[in-house]
């Protein structure tokens, strides 16, 4: 069906910002992390129970398949479609308490991370803990029923099933919660019903089919559909209400689910063991398991070799053996005491093996967080070491406990034998599951070769009674072995199964159930080279959450699969090139412009990848030479500039004091629409111009203790309008320095001076390279060459300083090199306060870090910050970039209006707030804007607290 056709049936039916079918749109939301890529018809974004009705009820009128995406973080094809892709991560988001945290309902569209989030203050967490948790949905995790490292078959998704609300194809809902729901269940869909009777009384007569469904189950296993309900349940409503959790969107839309919950014991340990060789390490699973240990996570020498010299990963792992292999280790506890006899115990037996290594059983927060990065991160940093071009490939297998020594031999032998020599084993060794990566070339060669490979892997695992899939799902790739695995009978009863809910086979058909042999090597995703800082991205999704542009525009993942998009359309027949063109054009507003660029998306990628980057060289592409001479000769004459800034903006108070703030907001949005954001736009927080008179220095001058670089923010942006206050951040920092017994200098020619941040985020390199090589200059001067710390009072200006040695060269990085600096977030902590006497404020304070601050791992002492200072503080759950970005905010305000809806959401609902703080002028404009409460340097909760009483 012709896209447009389709958009004007959907329309009729749901508003026109709920259907995306330009081609932006369809093409970006065509991969999900497989390695298959299907171009959907049309991508709708439904916000009701009602929309969804209507899909199914149009999907069936127009014969088009139609598939649910979450979080899109599937390994195995289950969330892309040539249909209707029905995205339902971008209102599906609410959740509920439960019992004091016993349980929790949670809509589709609920992060894991988010819900464990949730949890925490209770002292409780869900039960699933797969390894994408921070990224990945309840959807996904319900529909492909997921487990993870710690949570072993028990504690998965189908067994802390307590509840769950659904929508069959025919447009009827059923909610177990209602007590009255089996009975309507059994009278509105007896033929439903009649089946599931028949197949469960199938199954049980079997003892054959009842043994081997029993003894599936008793490992992890995902393959086909999850069978264990007609052995588990007797009524045909819970059984299809278990049957739903595996099912991958292919029996009914789940619209929420209510799980029960775990403790979240507070006393972990965690240790990472290596051992001489792999038949060691999977020898050693039985004992530590024995002991108590919670994960037992397995890792090849190749998997340790794919994460060993990324930032953060514990050095010690480089210098392991070539026939090495790791065992992650973990022991939770709900006490002290009883954490340390599992230490004790593990120390005990670590001692009597033969190691290569084994960092001790660590219960450091930071530290823990480290090893268990290095085994978070495999997949995709797999990805990030393949040869350009080629995709890479996740498939998890299942052996009984007794079998996996030998098994996982065997299969280090087939990769070997098939000519992927460089694929990595690693899993979680307990549950006797493990994960084989591998980067693919999908030309006719490397098309043989994995096929032999999946046929070779699926005759050992049916071999040993294993399970082809684990927890990730059947999805394409594994759907022609189904049949394989469960054999004729019980694989006859899951189309008996799919057959009778959705006849028509319009819920992401193909998926599950195939009888295609040769599915899984069709629709491959090609992977053309973009750029060398994306060309490592393997499209996990794990970036997304972190993106302030996702609910509005789009995300790191996409705006990546739109630039190679455009590669792969470009080098096509025209009508492919008419598309690319296209492409190009909504990407500079949808991809470049609300960008914030913040650089969040690299702090949530496994290997880095920081988005930002290439959209500011597309901006740095699109600059004219006229622009790049103006912003030359900004940056020569940024002193007077900055003077200008500073009238102006007072001027523009004066003048919206007279004429009313109402007027002159929507005069301001006017002319930012008018010029498509070219025009800033303004808020009720725009702040004076700057009137403060900074001394250049204080105490002894000739041995200051800190060279003080207040930013061009602090310098150009003074009070917001009415605030009472006659104090600036850099008198309010003086004063703490006073206070503090610490002598300051102020770089002379400061005024003149900046970070470069500016230029930077929008594409001026040469500026920013000139302005950079200034302010290190001067900053050297005044340090005496390196001598004296560097404080500057704005985040994003320090980490802009500190990252010039990726502009600076010659003697400026030299120079560089033996600067020290420090954040106002850091130097507060741990110079300031230790030596004031501070009185806590009364009230709560609300606490935004930038992104700087989170980049720079100084969120925590933010925190500590305000609990020092005040009665209570906290930093909102929902927190993360507010999209100011220092202009964006101005010029595209719909990116901070959408960035911030969480979080201002929730701290609207505080009560008793004495006070909104974080580190950025720019940032505390918008969160102000977006509050409606004023938000100011973290410094003047400082100064309050430290005036004498």
């Amino acid at each position: 069906m012709q896209t447009n056709h389709l958009h004007k049936i959907l329309s009729n039916s749901l508003p026109e910002d709920q259907i995306l079918s330009r081609p932006i749109d369809r093409y970006g939301f065509a991969a999900d992390a497989s390695f298959y890529r299907l171009i959907p018809e049309t991508v709708v974004q439904p916000k009701t129970e009602d929309d969804i009705r209507n899909l199914f009820r149009i999907a069936l009128e127009t014969w088009q398949p139609i598939v649910f995406r979450a979080a899109g973080t599937s390994l195995s094809g289950q969330s892309i479609t040539d249909g209707i892709l029905v995205d339902i991560s971008r209102y599906w988001r609410e959740h509920e308490i439960l019992d004091g945290g016993e349980g929790i309902r949670l809509q589709p569209g609920v992060i894991g991370a988010h819900a464990n989030m949730h949890l925490r203050p209770l002292g409780r967490k869900i039960g699933p803990d797969p390894a994408s948790i921070n990224a990945c949905m309840i959807g996904g995790i319900i529909a492909n029923n997921a487990s993870g490292m710690c949570c072993g078959v028990r504690h998965n998704s189908y067994h802390t099933l307590e509840d769950i609300r659904f929508i069959l194809p025919n447009g009827h809902c059923y909610d177990s919660r209602d007590v009255e729901a089996a009975e309507a269940f059994r009278n509105t869909e007896s033929e439903l019903a009649a089946t599931l009777g028949s197949l469960r009384d199938r199954i049980r007569s079997n003892p054959e089919l009842l043994a081997k469904v029993r003894g599936k189950y008793r490992r992890k296993n995902t393959t086909g559909y999850s069978l264990n309900a007609f052995v588990d349940f007797d009524d045909p409503f819970d059984i299809f209400c278990h049957l739903l959790v595996g099912s991958e969107g292919t029996l009914a839309f789940i619209s929420d689910v209510t799980l029960r919950t775990l403790p979240d014991y507070p006393e972990k340990a965690t240790a990472l063991t290596v051992f001489q060789s792999l038949e060691e390490a999977v020898n050693s699973v039985g004992p530590l398991q024995e002991m108590g240990a919670e994960a037992v996570e397995l890792m090849d020498r190749a998997s340790l070799r794919s994460v060993e010299n990324q930032s953060g990963v514990p050095q010690e792992i480089r210098g392991v053996s070539e026939t090495a292999a790791a065992l992650l280790v973990e022991f939770q506890a709900e006490t002290q005491q009883k954490l340390a006899e599992f230490i004790n115990e593990g120390e005990e037996w670590i001692s009597g093996q033969m190691l290569e290594l084994s960092t001790g059983f660590s219960t450091e927060q930071n530290y823990r967080d480290r090893l268990w990065k290095v085994r978070k991160g495999l997949y995709p940093s797999v990805g990030a070491v393949r040869k350009a071009g080629t995709s890479v490939i996740i498939e998890d297998i299942a052996f009984p406990g007794g079998g996996l020594a030998a098994a996982t031999q065997k299969v280090r032998r087939l990769l070997d034998a098939n000519g992927y020599e460089d694929g990595i084993i690693f899993g979680h060794a307990k549950d006797g599951n493990l994960h084989f990566v591998i980067a693919q070339d999908f030309d006719r060669e490397g098309t043989t070769r994995y096929e032999n490979l999946l046929n070779d892997i699926a005759e050992l695992v049916v071999e040993y009674g294993g399970s082809l899939k684990a927890e990730h799902g059947t999805g394409r790739n594994m759907a022609p072995f189904v049949e394989a695995e469960w054999g004729p009978e019980l694989y006859n009863i899951m189309h008996r199964l799919k057959q009778a809910v959705d006849p028509e086979n319009i819920l992401n058909p193909g998926v599950i159930l195939n009888e295609n042999p040769r599915v899984h090597l069709q629709d491959i995703k090609s992977m053309p080279e973009v750029d060398p800082i994306v060309d490592q991205c393997v499209e996990c999704g794990f970036c997304e959450p972190a993106c302030p542009s996702r609910d509005l525009t789009t995300t790191p993942r996409r705006r990546i699969v739109i630039q190679r998009e455009i590669a792969r359309l470009s080098t096509g027949s025209s009508e492919e090139q008419a598309v690319a063109k296209s492409l190009e054009q909504d990407y500079l507003y949808e991809g470049v412009d609300t960008c914030a660029a913040d650089g969040l998306c690299g702090t949530a990628c496994p290997v880095d990848i920081d988005t930002g980057r290439l959209m500011k060289d597309l901006r740095r592409e699109s600059k004219s030479p006229i622009q790049r001479r103006c912003a030359g000769m900004v940056e020569r004459n940024f002193g007077t500039v900055t003077r200008l800034i500073r009238f102006g903006l007072s001027v523009a108070v004066e003048i919206q004091g007279v004429i009313g703030q109402k007027r002159w907001l929507r005069m301001w949005e006017r002319f930012n629409r008018w010029s498509s954001g070219a025009i800033p736009a303004w808020n009720r927080y725009i702040p004076v111009g700057y009137r403060g008179a900074l001394s250049p220095s204080n105490g002894e001058t000739e041995k200051p203790r800190v060279v003080y670089f207040p930013s061009c923010l602090t310098r150009t942006a003074g009070n917001f309008p009415g605030e009472r206050s006659d104090k600036s951040v850099d008198d309010s920092f003086a004063r703490v320095l006073q206070r503090a017994g610490i002598s300051y200098i102020v770089p002379p020619n400061v005024a003149d001076l900046c970070c470069g941040q500016p230029w930077n985020s929008k594409g001026y390199i040469g500026a920013y390279k000139t302005m950079a090589e200034r302010t290190m200059n001067s900053l050297w001067s005044a340090s005496r060459g390196g001598t004296i710390p560097v404080v500057c009072d704005t985040s994003p200006c320090s980490h802009s300083l500190m990252q010039y040695s990726k502009i600076l060269k010659g003697k400026f990085l030299e120079r560089w090199k033996k600067l020290y600096f420090r954040d106002i977030v850091e130097f507060l902590h741990s110079e300031i306060l230790p030596k004031l006497h501070v009185r806590k404020v009364p009230g709560l304070s609300v606490i935004h870090p930038t992104c700087s601050t989170e980049k720079m791992g100084q969120t925590d002492l933010m925190k500590s910050i305000a609990e020092q200072c005040t009665e209570q503080a906290i930093i909102p759950e929902h927190h993360g970039c507010c999209g100011f970005a220092g202009d964006r905010g101005l010029l595209y305000p719909e990116l901070t209006n959408s960035a911030t809806t969480g979080e201002s959401k929730e701290v609207r609902n505080l009560e008793k707030v004495s006070g909104y703080y974080s580190s950025s002028r720019t940032c505390e404009i918008g969160m102000s804007d977006a509050v409606g409460k004023p938000y100011r340097s973290i410094v003047y909760l400082v100064e309050e607290a430290s005036r004498k009483i």
